[in-house]
């Protein structure tokens, strides 16, 4: 919840132009020491391995959001997209030619610097055999 918050000023910051205060190394620490005393500490995921990955795909349904959800699980993999990435994509951030998917990332996790266009080219085809 405090995170939300702390993310929701952050955001507020950036829009208008300023600097954020939850950057402030302060800030910063109490939040470790309350997540610390609280129990809440953020866990880590274990990532999605490629060879995980054809068997996730063969067992979606055949419908259109089970389209869209592998759409998305191949384009994360394929450019190595946070979560909050993908969720924030728009139809429109994206282009594709026969050589390569052009994907517009607005906004970074960790700033401007990853912020901007990504080119995913394919170099190789994945076969998925139908099992």
């Amino acid at each position: 919840m405090l995170r939300r918050r702390l993310a929701a000023i952050a955001s507020h910051h950036a829009r208008a132009g300023l600097e954020t205060p939850t950057e402030h190394s302060l800030v910063r620490r109490l939040l470790r020491r309350y997540s610390r005393a609280r129990g809440t500490a953020v866990r880590k995921k274990e990532p999605l391995l490629i060879e995980q990955l054809p068997a996730i795909l063969m067992a979606m349904p055949d419908d259109e959001l089970a389209m869209r959800d592998r759409t998305l699980l191949l384009l994360g993999y394929a450019g190595a997209f946070r979560r909050s990435e993908l969720v924030a994509l728009d139809i429109e951030q994206l282009r594709f030619s026969k050589a390569a998917c052009y994907v517009w990332i607005a906004s970074a996790k960790n700033g401007s610097a990853e912020a901007g266009p990504r080119t995913l080219r394919s170099t190789t085809a994945v076969d998925v055999e139908e099992g």
